[in-house]
This record gives C-alpha cells, structure tokens and sequence, in this order.
C-alpha cells in the first residue's frame, strides 16, 4: 500500500498537483510506519522534499530532504542517494543564500554517485544512457540544469 501511495505522490509532484502528492506521500508515510521499509521511507521523504521545494518552503525541503539522506546513506541504491544529494543540494542553492558551498559539496556527491549508478545499468555492448531518462516535467528549472550536467558528466 505504501508503494502505491509514493507511485501517485510522484505522479502528482509531476502534475504540479503538490496537495494531493502530499496527502498520497502522507500516507505512504502511515504505512510505513508500521512496516519499515528505509529505502521506501526516504523516496517517501525525498518525494516530500520536492513538494516543499516546488512549493517554495525551502525549510521544509531541507528538513525532508535530510531525513531521506539519513535514511539512505548505507543503501545499496546509489541511484536513490545520487538523486537525494543532488535535491538536498539544489535545495540549499536555491533557497538558502551562504550555503553555496554546502550545496556544492552535496551535488559533487551526487554527482560521483550517480556516475556508479550509472555505470551499473550500463549494458556492455550499449555505451549510451538507458533511454528511460528521468522525465523533466516537475522538476524546477534550477533542477533541470542540474540533472542535465550530471547527465552530461555521467
């Protein structure tokens, strides 16, 4: 049932429908609760931090975005922790003024994350990016330009 409620959050964040992504990922969250899933949790937490950001409640995102960084530091998912980090850090590039270097610093981790994740799905005779290439719809512009240098580093 959570999975289900992370699936149409995510739906909705991509919609631009953030209250109702938020009631789905809220839910997914009281799941959870009960049937604790970390690397669940912290897409679930992550996935509230993009509702904040896109939202403006920068502090709200920050906070989410942690909580999901805390969850997933000793993952297997370098993909999910890639993805966090570089939320996480565009998250202090936008909207909190001094933390550039803190923001750096996480988009340079998610950075060589997502470099292993990528080379893992890599197939061997195939030397380009699967062509299932995250979708940009939902996504800040500040966002877009990130996820397209990792792309361009990857």
């Amino acid at each position: 049932m959570s999975e289900a409620h992370c699936t149409l959050g995510r739906t909705y964040i991509r919609l631009d429908e953030f209250r109702i992504a938020r009631d789905h990922l809220l839910a997914a969250l009281t799941f959870q609760k009960t049937n604790s899933d970390p690397e669940l949790l912290a897409r679930i937490y992550d996935q509230l931090g993009t509702v904040s950001f896109s939202e403006g409640a920068f502090s709200s995102a920050r906070e989410n975005y942690m909580k999901a960084l805390g969850l997933a530091e000793g993952s297997s998912d370098k993909n999910l922790l890639g993805m966090i980090l570089l939320n996480l850090g565009t998250t202090l590039d936008e909207g909190y003024l001094g933390e550039h270097e803190q923001s750096a610093r996480y988009i340079k981790r998610a950075i060589e994350h997502r470099k292993v994740s990528h080379k893992a799905r890599m197939q061997p005779a195939d030397a380009t990016p699967s062509s299932s290439a995250t979708s940009m719809i939902g996504y800040s512009p500040a966002m877009q330009r990130v996820y397209k240098l990792i792309g361009q580093v990857a």
